[in-house]
């Protein structure tokens, strides 16, 4: 058995942070959520700005399963793309990042 490298490592400890700041949005949308009733429904900047938190969410969360996944490079049972949430994730995998991945997913917006 060999010793893991000093880049699985830091691929390890790098997908950790990421899950860790992807929580630490989770509990900001979840503090909101638990006061939505006091907020302004119909006000579009309000709407507008709780999709871009729960997209930062979801993409973080996206990011630290494809970085926990290169830490592993024997792991890979399923298709990278198959391990993600976002269509813009998968678009990073699937076109190398090209110009089309920038676009950001609306999708739904999860508060509770």
């Amino acid at each position: 058995m060999t010793a893991p490298s000093r880049s699985t490592y830091l691929t390890s400890r790098t997908g950790a942070h990421l899950a860790d700041l992807a929580a630490q949005v989770r509990q900001v949308e979840l503090l909101i959520g638990a006061h939505f009733k006091h907020l302004d429904m119909t006000e579009a900047d309000f709407l507008t700005g709780m999709q871009k938190l729960d997209y930062l969410h979801q993409s973080l969360m996206d990011i630290s399963e494809l970085v926990r996944q290169f830490g592993e490079p024997d792991q890979h049972a399923r298709n990278l793309s198959d391990t993600v949430r976002l269509e813009s994730t998968r678009r990073l995998i699937e076109d190398a990042g090209h110009a089309a991945a920038q676009h950001h997913d609306a999708g739904a917006l999860d508060l509770f």
